[in-house]
Formats: C-alpha cells, sequence, structure tokens
C-alpha cells in the first residue's frame, strides 16, 4: 500500500503529464480506489495544488 503522500506525489505526475484529465482517468491511469484516490485528489484540490474545471470537468495543475 503506497503511503499517501507517495499517491499524492503520483496523481501529481500523472495530471502534469495528461492533463486535463478526468477524475476517473486519474483513478484508472494509477490503479486506486475510487475513495481513496477521489479523497487524496479532493485534499489536492483545497490545499490549491490542483485545479478543477466546472466546464470540461476536468483536472488540470494550478
Amino acid at each position: 500500500m503506497r503511503s499517501n503522500k507517495i499517491l499524492e506525489e503520483e496523481i501529481m505526475e500523472f495530471v502534469r503529464l495528461n492533463q486535463p484529465v478526468g477524475l476517473g482517468h486519474i483513478l484508472a491511469g494509477l490503479n486506486l480506489s475510487h475513495y481513496s484516490g477521489a479523497k487524496i485528489v479532493l485534499e489536492l484540490i483545497k490545499k490549491e495544488k490542483l485545479k478543477y474545471s466546472d466546464m470540461g470537468k476536468r483536472i488540470m495543475i494550478k
């Protein structure tokens, strides 16, 4: 099991390489469960490291 810090780094790198990207693509691309993966993505958005676009429902690096 990967720690939250490692998951945050992996998510940031995945988004950087594939942005704009949907939540489902992040979860599938990193083989994360819906609960743990979405929770970490939400935390990164709250910390303002990632940005969510309502228009295209996509996630990008801020």
